[in-house]
């Protein structure tokens, strides 16, 4: 038994709550040119946090959800894979795994956001500081994943 009433809903809040203020920090004073050059690294940074905020906001709000989708948020869900394969899992770990889909685009098109303002050279430091984060989120996902098989 958890000592919180609801541990999910105080992650999800406490990580909106980091990601509003990395983006205070970042994009201010707020204006176009800073939003556009800017971005990327929000992306990188605090979109890891809005990441966690996604991935825990069935668990921290569960009746919404289940009111939406009209079963609870522990049925399966199948897919039809390639080859006629029917592919069962969790509506929980789906809902993550397309997070996590969502996320990694989301740094792919920040690496590549940034390197077309390298080009434009506008904002050099946070843009060469983006396409490093980058490359570490990239290097994170390939060490998890991995991590995920016993060789």
């Amino acid at each position: 038994m958890s000592s919180w009433p609801n541990e999910a809903a105080l992650i999800c809040l406490g990580s909106v709550a980091i990601s509003a203020l990395i983006a205070y920090v970042l994009l201010r004073p707020f204006s176009r040119q800073q939003l556009v050059t800017r971005l990327p690294l929000f992306l990188v940074t605090g979109g890891g946090f809005l990441f966690g905020a996604l991935v825990t906001l069935p668990e921290a709000s569960p009746h919404i959800f289940e009111r939406i989708l009209g079963h609870s948020l522990n049925d399966m869900v199948t897919r039809r894979l390639s080859g006629g394969i029917i592919f069962g899992e969790n509506w929980l770990t789906f809902w993550g795994e397309s997070v996590e889909t969502v996320f990694y685009f989301a740094i792919l098109a920040s690496a590549l956001w940034a390197i077309v303002n390298l080009f434009r050279r506008t904002a050099i430091w946070s843009n060469v500081l983006t396409v490093a984060v980058s490359v570490a989120w990239a290097w994170f996902y390939v060490w998890a994943s991995a991590a995920r098989f016993p060789f």
